[in-house]
C-alpha cells in the first residue's frame, strides 16, 4: 500500500497554540500536532509521538488521521507493524468516504491483500474516489473497465476517467487516453491527439511513454516523423529505464 501520509489541515495558530489546544482535544490541533512530529516541523521528528496525536484525532472520527495511523500500523512506524489495525482504521476512514483511503481500500481488495479478493468492492472504492476528483481511483477504476474486471468491458466509460485524471497530469493516464486515441478504443482513432497525450506523459518521465513517443516520432503518427526526435526520446527512455 505505497501511500503518502494526509496533509496538515489550516489552522491560523503556532506551535504554542496547537499543543495547548491539542491538549485540550480540539481534533484539528492534534492531527496537526502529529504531523508536527511526523515531518519534525517545530519539534524533534517523534514518530511514536506522531501515532499517539494521530490515534488522538482518530478516536473523535477525523479520516485523515484515520487513514495515517493505518499507514503507520501498516508499515510499523511509531507503533508495532499490525495488519488488522492497519486494516481497520483504512476501513474506517474509507467509510468516511476519504479518497486516499478509498483508492487503497480499493488496492487491497483488488489483490486479495489478507482478505479474500473483491473487485466489484475494489471498484466501488475507486468509483467513490473518482468521484471526489483522486486521479489515481479515476485511474484504477478506467482500468476495471478497461479489462472488465468487477464490471462489464466498457471502452467509453474507460476513457472517459482515463481522460479525467489525465487532465490533472497522471502521467500514466495520459498515456493511456494516448493509447486509446491511437487504437480507437472507446472513440474513433486521432493520431494527433494521441500524439499530444504521449508527449505530455513524456514530459513527465514517464519510461513507457518516452519509448511509445520515439516509436510515433519515428513512424509519424500523430506528429511530424523525426527521426531525430525519435533518437532523442529513444535514448532518454533508456537512461531513466536504467536508473
Amino acid at each position: 500500500m505505497g501511500a503518502q501520509p494526509a496533509n496538515i489541515r489550516k489552522m491560523d495558530h503556532n506551535l504554542d497554540g496547537i499543543l495547548h489546544m491539542a491538549a485540550e482535544g480540539h481534533t484539528a490541533a492534534q492531527y496537526n500536532l502529529g504531523i508536527c512530529y511526523l515531518l519534525g516541523e517545530g519539534v524533534n521528528k517523534d514518530m511514536v509521538k506522531a501515532m499517539q496525536w494521530f490515534r488522538k484525532a482518530a478516536d473523535q472520527g477525523l479520516p485523515e488521521a484515520q487513514y495515517n495511523i493505518a499507514l503507520g500500523y501498516r508499515r510499523g512506524e511509531g507503533v508495532e507493524r499490525d495488519h488488522a489495525e492497519a486494516l481497520h482504521w483504512l476501513q474506517a476512514a474509507a467509510d468516511a468516504g476519504y479518497p486516499d483511503a478509498l483508492v487503497n481500500l480499493g488496492i487491497l481488495l483488488q489483490e486479495g491483500d489478507s482478505l479474500m479478493a473483491d473487485m466489484k468492492a475494489a471498484r466501488d472504492c475507486y468509483q467513490q474516489a473518482a468521484e471526489a476528483g483522486h486521479p489515481v481511483g479515476q485511474y484504477n477504476l478506467a482500468l476495471m473497465f478497461l479489462e472488465g474486471a468487477g464490471a462489464t468491458q466498457d471502452l467509453k466509460k474507460a476513457l472517459i476517467w482515463f481522460l479525467a485524471a489525465a487532465r490533472q497530469e497522471h502521467a500514466p493516464s495520459q498515456e493511456a487516453v494516448a493509447i486509446a486515441y491511437l487504437k480507437g478504443e472507446g472513440t474513433t482513432v486521432d493520431l494527433e491527439e494521441a500524439g499530444v497525450w504521449m508527449e505530455r506523459a513524456a514530459l513527465q518521465g514517464l519510461v513507457s511513454a518516452q519509448h511509445n513517443l520515439a516509436v510515433l516520432y519515428a513512424t509519424g503518427q500523430g506528429v511530424d516523423q523525426n527521426m531525430e526526435e525519435a533518437e532523442r526520446w529513444k535514448e532518454l527512455s533508456k537512461r531513466r529505464d536504467a536508473a
